[in-house]
């Protein structure tokens, strides 16, 4: 499987069991989908995985 829907699902997997290792609550933490080599037009892929942009 690739693409960004099971990467992000790793992500979180992997966020939440660091967040509860430590001892807090994963939903305490946010994940901020940043790109420094994929041009914006894919970058925008991230919206069907339902990953909000902060706009800046």
């Amino acid at each position: 499987m690739t693409g960004i829907v099971p990467n992000l699902a790793d992500v979180r997997s992997r966020i939440s069991a660091a967040a509860r290792r430590s001892g807090r609550d994963p939903a305490d933490v946010t994940l901020l989908p940043i790109s420094k080599t994929v041009p914006e037009s894919p970058a925008g892929a991230n919206r069907p995985a339902q990953v909000q942009v902060p706009l800046m």
